[in-house]
């Protein structure tokens, strides 16, 4: 039978020469402020290293198309933008758009006239920068009055909260009624980024704002360790009934801009431990 029990997690701000000790395969880690953790190396049977990496907004040409003939009179563009939700989000939020919400921006002239590609193109510009509440951020491409094509840039693709109370995103779906349309920069969620400590380390009652401990956001690598001890004893009542062992999961969220995170935490642990590897 095996017992496990809620992940012990531990934030490491700073770093020294007795945070993590060896001695043979007797792994020690030290917090300040807690009792330190042991485990044999041995023991461990899982593990990983997370480390926090930006996100890459995605970017997208979108080059209007006007028809000869159009089908509508007079022609409208009309441009639909979908934001796609990060993982663990309910919706994306703002002032009276939930669960995802979309944006359309539309162009057509007061005199029925067909616009021409530049006209299009300026109007979205203009229409997209000047929402509150807008996913991406537009330029124009081309000179003044010959414009050819906008790009579409991610807004909030890292920040959680911005002016306007925009979640951040995971990607847009770009919709256009008449046109091309090219991902040139495909969309890279970040990894473990700040909101990603916030959420494992969430405030606790009687504080405020953020966790007074989270002192370097953006900037921890996450350590995971599955622990299932191979030297514990049976209980004498159990000898004929099994072997009853007790799982332990450790999660150690240290800042990785400390000057000695690399030689005295990270190697100091794929020394002894395989599956964590060395510092490239």
């Amino acid at each position: 039978m095996s017992v496990r029990t809620l992940p012990i997690k531990k934030v490491i701000n700073s770093i020294d020469a007795n945070t993590v000790t060896v001695s043979g395969t007797e792994v020690t880690i030290r917090v300040p402020g807690a009792p330190p953790v042991s485990f044999d190396s041995g023991d461990v049977v899982e593990c990983s290293r997370t480390c926090a990496a930006d996100c890459t907004p995605g970017v997208w040409s979108v080059t209007p198309i006007v028809p000869v003939e159009p089908c509508n009179c007079p022609f409208e563009f009309t441009l639909i933008l979908k934001p796609i939700p990060c993982p663990g989000q309910v919706g994306l939020v703002g002032e009276g758009n939930f669960n995802g919400g979309f944006g359309q921006y539309s162009v057509n002239l007061p005199s029925g006239v067909t616009p021409t590609v530049a006209q299009i193109v300026v109007s979205i510009v203009e229409q997209v920068n000047s929402d509150p509440y807008r996913f991406v951020t537009a330029a124009a491409v081309g000179g003044t009055g010959t414009e050819t094509s906008f790009t579409l840039t991610e807004r909030n693709c890292d920040i959680e909260y911005s002016s306007g109370f925009m979640r951040r995103t995971c990607g847009v779906r770009v919709l256009v009624n008449s046109g091309t349309i090219v991902n040139s920069t495909p969309h890279v969620s970040s990894v473990y980024s700040a909101n990603d400590a916030f959420r494992d380390f969430p405030v606790g009652h009687g504080q405020f704002g953020v966790r007074s401990d989270l002192t370097a956001c953006g900037a921890y690598c996450k350590y995971y360790f599955r622990i299932v001890p191979t030297r514990a004893t049976a209980p004498a009542h159990m000898l004929n009934h099994g072997y009853v062992t007790r799982e332990m999961e450790l999660e150690f969220v240290v800042n990785s801009s400390d000057t000695n995170f690399v030689d005295m935490f990270n190697d100091e642990l794929s020394a002894v431990i395989d599956c964590i590897e060395d510092w490239a």
